[in-house]
């Protein structure tokens, strides 16, 4: 699953993270382990710097 984060007026979009769903209530979860990671790799700013870029559509 593709996960958005805002970070600095800047969208950032994290692919193929693995996901779970909650028994009670069916939604898609990331474990907190997961999490993290996502994290670190959201501090790197060398590797988003290297990152690829796409567009995406704006409506104003």
């Amino acid at each position: 699953m593709n996960h958005d984060f805002w970070i600095r007026r800047k969208l950032l979009v994290v692919e193929g993270v693995p996901t779970g769903v909650c028994p009670n209530c069916g939604e898609k979860i990331v474990r907190a382990e997961i999490g993290i990671r996502i994290w670190k790799l959201l501090e790197n700013s060398k590797r988003i710097a290297k990152a690829k870029r796409i567009l995406v559509p704006a409506i104003e």
